[in-house]
This record gives C-alpha cells, sequence and structure tokens, in this order.
C-alpha cells in the first residue's frame, strides 16, 4: 500500500476529529453561546496526527501566525496555514500575558481554520436551551397632539398667562403654543414676551 501524502493525511485526521463530536467548553456569558477553546479538541488532534503520522508546528512573526502540517514520513511535504497577527490589550496584565493571548488566540484559529472545525456563522447568539428569550419592549412614540385637539385659550387663563409673564416667568408662551389655539394678536404678544 502507497503512503498517504499529507493532504490525504490532513483529511483523514478532519474526519477522526468529526466523528469524535467533541463537546465546546467556553462560554460567553454575554452573549449566551459556546465555543470550542484549543484544549476542548487540540489532544485529540494530537492523538490522531501521531496515528496518521503528522506533526504540527505554530510559529509567529509580528505579522503573521503560521501552522505547518508535516508529513512525518516525508518532512519535506508539509502544508502550511497563517493568519495575520493581531494585538490585544487586556486590562491587568503584563505585556508578555497580552502576547501570550495573542498566540494563544492565533493557535487555536490556525487549528480550526486547518481542521475545518466549524461553529455556527450566526450573528446573533441564540439563547441556551433552558433559558426563554427575554422579551423586548419597544417603546412606542406618543401621538403628536394635532392642532385639531386644541382649543382657543380661555379668556381667564390668557389672563393668568399674562401676569405670569409680567413675573418674568420662563416658558409660558411654549406652554401655551402647545396646548391652545392662539389667535395672531395673541401671537403678537407672545412674541413681545419672548423678545
Amino acid at each position: 500500500m502507497e503512503a498517504k501524502n499529507v493532504y490525504q493525511k490532513l483529511q483523514s485526521t478532519r474526519v477522526q476529529l468529526l466523528e469524535l463530536k467533541l463537546p465546546k467548553s467556553g462560554e460567553n456569558k454575554f452573549s449566551h453561546y459556546f465555543y470550542f477553546e484549543l484544549s476542548d479538541f487540540l489532544p485529540s488532534v494530537q492523538k490522531i496526527f501521531e496515528k496518521v503520522g503528522l506533526t504540527g508546528i505554530t510559529s509567529f512573526t509580528p505579522e503573521t501566525a503560521s501552522l505547518a502540517i508535516i508529513n512525518n514520513e516525508k518532512p519535506d511535504e508539509s502544508v502550511t496555514f497563517t493568519s495575520p497577527m493581531a494585538g490585544v490589550d487586556l486590562k491587568g496584565m503584563h505585556a508578555i500575558q497580552n502576547m501570550g493571548a495573542v498566540e494563544t488566540y492565533q493557535r487555536r484559529y490556525l487549528y480550526m481554520m486547518a481542521l475545518e472545525i466549524t461553529e455556527p456563522d450566526d450573528l446573533e447568539p441564540k439563547p441556551k436551551q433552558d433559558e426563554k428569550p427575554i422579551p423586548v419592549t419597544v417603546p412606542q412614540p406618543k401621538p403628536e397632539k394635532k392642532t385639531t385637539d386644541k382649543i382657543p385659550i380661555p379668556e381667564n387663563l390668557w389672563v393668568k398667562a399674562i401676569e405670569r409673564m409680567n413675573a418674568k416667568e420662563k416658558g409660558v408662551p411654549d406652554k401655551l403654543r402647545k396646548a391652545f389655539i392662539l389667535t395672531p394678536e395673541q401671537e403678537e404678544t407672545l412674541k413681545h414676551y419672548e423678545a
């Protein structure tokens, strides 16, 4: 039987990993979804790699993260997956801890890419099975009063409004315009008090 090339071994690894139906231990509690952490699949990947004759080597430059998958039977035969490097600034951590977090994330994504480990593409997270969705009430705008709902200002209220404006009370003209139909003469009077 002819030895398998790196691509055949990689495909065999993908299928064997898929058949394991690995659980996701990572949980985003804010958005309510689960995801694969590196530790969820890497130990199984290493066992399968050993069985099929592959080795994974990750490396990092300031610009790129790489995962080379090498055929152990023919070490000059490999396939490489790359991803641009991205920074992270986690609060309360030293620079070396931030770098370690970036490298761990990069390894996770490189292996997920190489082994075609999929997660739902939903942009909107789904509630957990035992949770009921929280109903969202959208406030409805209050209907504006139509001019037909207004009545002409009664004389006694007009007189009180003039007294309040003479006493320099602010906002009276606006309140009157919102509540009542005003005559052109009353509008002129209000303009006088607003000046």
